[in-house]
């Protein structure tokens, strides 16, 4: 019973629960039609904050981001509409009660960026 606890303190402790899959999440981006330019920024209280690491790539895309925070992209065109998608946070597939005990689940390693690929249709044209 004493090697059970002390097995069940070590990964505690190390965190290594959720781990697998680190900090950040690669992220795709796509929009209809291709060639937009994605600016992603996180949203603290609804206010849009510029990522300090590269936060911008053309589609169809991937950018490295954090799992932890929600995010708004953003899809410009010259000629075209701009649209947006936000990213949200969700517990992993890995997840599971004992996990929010864990180091894991302070550093954001539990959770998963949801939808991906974030996708926009833009309009483009006379109408756009």
């Amino acid at each position: 019973m004493k090697r059970i606890g002390i097995v069940v303190a070590a990964l505690a402790l190390s965190g290594c629960a959720a781990g697998l899959d680190g900090f950040y999440q690669n992220v795709k981006f796509d929009s209809a039609p291709s060639g937009a330019q994605v600016d992603v920024a996180w949203l603290d209280k609804g206010r849009p904050v510029p990522l300090k690491v590269d936060g911008s790539c053309t589609t169809p895309c991937t950018l490295p981001i954090a799992r932890d925070r929600t995010y708004l992209a953003i899809f410009t065109k010259p000629g075209c509409t701009t649209a947006s998608a936000r990213l949200y946070p969700t517990h992993s597939q890995w997840y599971f009660p004992l996990v929010s005990l864990l180091p894991d689940s302070v550093t954001g390693r539990t959770y998963d960026l949801k939808p991906v690929p974030a996708r926009a249709a833009l309009s483009c044209g006379t109408g756009a």
